[in-house]
């Protein structure tokens, strides 16, 4: 089944009411919408530029700085009974140009970056309670002990000091009236330090204290938990989290950065692109993505043949030229069947444009999936040694502490 009639549907939400405008070039939708999109697998936002002609003032009035955009496309059959149409991005309107005239034209024009603006999010901060005495705590008993202990045998020594002439009877006798004052100190001490003990825990007073601390995730959590977490107590929508390596850390994680910034560096960890595609956050493998029922051949939409490019920094990559195709965006896989290149490619980045009079394309930088695939484990494999070998160096030292702590009970230590 051929699909010849292109269409478009824009739907503006300003917060207090929806716009709809579609074309379809059939009575009465014939608005003309100018596209330019830009996709890439870079987890900065892109950028889509419209340009809408014939727009009556009072609905570009609705159009302003922040409102949300959802731009869908594609195509309808000879009689308009099936088609294909899907949705292209999604995003937020950036900057917004004056209403103007060219020559009985009026036009409006406007820039949306892809998805919400998350950015200028504070680090989170989770609320703690503690609960702080409000009066001094008591003092320990054996503390006492050893005061009053200490003060005796300093009256001792100051008598044997100033009686140097004693007889070493009157000096036992000192000493051992010293040592049964001690004796019976301490029984003393111990009963008013029980007596005091029991009416402070009758008694005792606290008051709280809010205090507020960078999120943390306790040790051997998951990127993909922590991810989420951020994610949700941040308000960030991601579309799907798909982590390629889902690493534990070891050492738990705390998030003292902006959520987003967390929220790649927990991606970078765990070898998964955090990218925009259609205008929503995605956190996921490329590798694992669902490939599309797509072959681009000369009869399907390829327009030119492919061209290699030789100053790509990521490996072996061809541009593609094709008739419009709203599925393709980054990380999409399909297939290729050129006598120049052929078999399945993955999308790294593109951008489509679409304008009056002209033949809608989209422009994509492909690389073999395979060759993808491979590069991708590698650094997997890279990664899993160095994790391996931080948890057993942490299990040694973990294994050492414990045989320290049982060699001090052993001897009398700390129990």
């Amino acid at each position: 089944m051929k699909m010849v009639h292109f269409y478009q549907r824009i739907e503006l939400d300003n917060g207090k009411e929806k716009f709809v405008l579609k074309t379809t070039h059939r009575q009465p939708f014939t608005a003309q919408i100018e596209v330019t999109m830009n996709f890439s697998n870079d987890d900065t936002p892109s950028t889509t530029e419209f340009t809408i002609h014939g727009l009556l003032k009072e609905h570009s009035d609705l159009f302003k700085k922040g409102n949300q955009i959802d731009y869908y496309a594609g195509f309808f059959n000879a009689d308009f009974s099936e088609h294909l149409i899907r949705h292209v991005v999604h995003g937020t309107i950036t900057t917004i140009q004056p209403r103007k005239n060219d020559s009985g034209d009026w036009q409006l024009s406007f820039t949306m970056q892809d998805g919400e603006k998350y950015d200028k999010l504070k680090p989170i901060k989770v609320k703690t309670s503690k609960k702080i005495r409000q009066v001094a705590s008591q003092k320990s008993l054996e503390s006492k002990i050893s005061a009053y202990n200490s003060k005796t045998n300093k009256a001792f020594n100051y008598w044997r000091d100033t009686h140097p002439h004693a007889s070493d009877k009157e000096v036992k006798q000192k000493r051992a009236q010293a040592t049964k004052k001690k004796k019976q100190a301490r029984t003393q001490l111990s009963s008013s330090w029980n007596k005091q003990r029991k009416y402070l825990v009758n008694h005792k007073k606290y008051q709280v204290k809010t205090a507020y601390k960078a999120l943390s995730f306790k040790p051997g959590t998951k990127g993909s938990t922590i991810i989420k977490k951020i994610a949700k107590l941040a308000g960030i929508k991601i579309q799907t989290v798909k982590l390629v390596y889902d690493r534990k850390y070891l050492k738990g994680y705390t998030a003292k950065k902006k959520p987003l910034a967390c929220i790649k560096e927990i991606a970078a960890d765990c070898n998964t692109t955090v990218y925009w595609k259609h205008g929503f956050l995605q956190v996921q493998d490329f590798v694992k993505q669902k490939k599309l029922d797509y072959v681009a051949t000369s009869t399907t939409g390829l327009l030119d043949p492919p061209e290699y490019q030789e100053d790509s920094d990521v490996g072996k990559s061809w541009q593609l030229n094709l008739l419009f195709n709203p599925d393709i965006s980054s990380g999409s896989v399909f297939q290729v069947k050129h006598e120049s290149l052929s078999g399945w490619m993955i999308a790294l980045s593109g951008s489509s444009t679409i304008s009056t009079g002209s033949t809608s394309i989209t422009s994509v930088v492909v690389q073999p999936f395979d060759e993808y695939k491979k590069k991708q484990q590698k650094s997997i494999s890279k990664k899993k040694k160095s994790d391996k070998a931080a948890k057993a160096k942490k299990d040694k030292a973990d294994r050492e502490k414990a045989k320290e702590k049982r060699s001090k009970r052993s001897k009398g230590g700390k129990k």
